[in-house]
């Protein structure tokens, strides 16, 4: 499988750089695309630079108009050329193996791919043995807070012929959950099985000034009208 990481940036500080060490650090083959959402501190030079240092796989679009992550990640997918496509943060880290297993997981014969993950707390994923999921069951995974594949869009790949199949792209309108539907509507419209390894690869770090804490009421809002919709989705099914 040939993989393609869209992440975009936007102030990230001292964060960039171990998340971009983190990358380097991947046992498998990756065409990366960082698209920086017009940042105000340094995080643009420090994309340009490591782009400039890796330029054989690395490649970097620098945006004038802040526009929000769902933006960003739009620009990406119009660049992305691999057969499935990872969309990460890029202010959370990677375990070495996190591109490879979610490439392998396509032997499987599926639709996406999905790791562990650990936020806001020790690892709770530890097994490395897969799961094939139904459609119907990878659902309600994603359509749900908490569960151990999520709805966030950080810790799976996508086939890129599915995405394009189907248009789909991320919400630019949307504060919050701009991640859940994008899974949501992804899911809810590609049928077959999906692949789960329930072995934490991914580390979510919370960053102060990231969205998740720096939304107010109509973020807050606008998420409760996103599952509302999520919910309408999963009776199409």
């Amino acid at each position: 499988m040939k993989m393609t990481m869209i992440v975009p940036t936007y102030n990230l500080g001292d964060y960039f750089a171990s998340f971009a060490a983190s990358v380097v650090a991947q046992t498998h083959p990756v065409q990366l695309w960082l698209i920086d959402d017009a940042s105000t501190d340094d995080t643009a030079t420090q994309v340009r630079n490591f782009a400039a240092g890796h330029g054989d796989w690395v490649h970097a679009v620098i945006r004038r108009q802040h526009g929000g992550p769902g933006a960003a990640r739009n620009v990406g997918l119009t660049h992305a050329t691999g057969d499935a496509v990872i969309f990460v943060d890029g202010d959370d880290l990677l375990a070495p193996e996190f591109v490879g297993s979610l490439a392998a997981g396509f032997d499987w014969d599926v639709q996406a791919t999905a790791v562990g993950y650990s936020w806001w707390g020790p690892a709770q994923h530890t097994s490395r043995k897969w799961q094939v999921l139904s459609q119907r069951d990878t659902f309600a995974q994603v359509a749900t807070h908490g569960t151990p594949v999520g709805g966030y869009v950080w810790n799976k790949a996508f086939l890129l012929s599915e995405l394009r199949r189907q248009h789909l792209k991320f919400e630019e309108n949307l504060a919050l959950a701009e991640d859940y539907l994008f899974t949501a509507s992804y899911v809810a419209h590609a049928r077959g099985n999906y692949a789960f390894l329930p072995t934490t690869l991914y580390t979510k770090r919370n960053r102060p000034n990231s969205t998740i804490h720096s939304v107010g009421f109509r973020g807050r809002a606008q998420e409760g009208e996103v599952f509302d919709r999520i919910r309408r989705l999963g009776e199409e099914i």
